[in-house]
């Protein structure tokens, strides 16, 4: 549960956090289960793409984990939703995924599946 929504609401201003002439990234959501999975989760609004450094920061996690031994999974939702109302983040189609099999990152397994679901699958196996 998000224990303060009026905070979720602020605008992060990362101007002043400038690295190589980069700014930080964000994960829209992410999950942990007994530090052996993860999953990554990002929300797009319909018709637009995860920026290349976001993705790659993510697939860079992914495979470090999975150089550690544990699973991990990125999940790319979209969503139609006007900027004043909520996003109902679990009923939500995954437009994207991968998942981690040994040391190579697979696409694809879980689109097509609300955001819930695929969580549930990726951490069932």
């Amino acid at each position: 549960m998000i224990h303060t929504p009026s905070r979720l609401r602020q605008a992060k201003d990362f101007r002043n956090l400038l690295i190589d002439g980069f700014t930080p990234t964000d994960i829209d959501f992410a999950y942990d289960k007994d530090a052996r999975q993860f999953v990554f989760g990002e929300l797009k609004v319909d018709g637009t793409q995860v920026p290349e450094g976001q993705m790659r920061m993510l697939k860079g996690l992914s495979w470090a984990l999975a150089s550690g031994g544990r699973q991990a999974c990125i999940l790319v939702a979209s969503h139609n939703t006007l900027p004043t109302e909520d996003i109902d983040v679990g009923n939500l189609l995954v437009v994207e995924s991968w998942h981690t099999s040994q040391d190579i990152l697979v696409p694809g397994r879980y689109v097509g599946r609300t955001v819930s679901k695929a969580c549930d699958d990726f951490f069932k196996g």
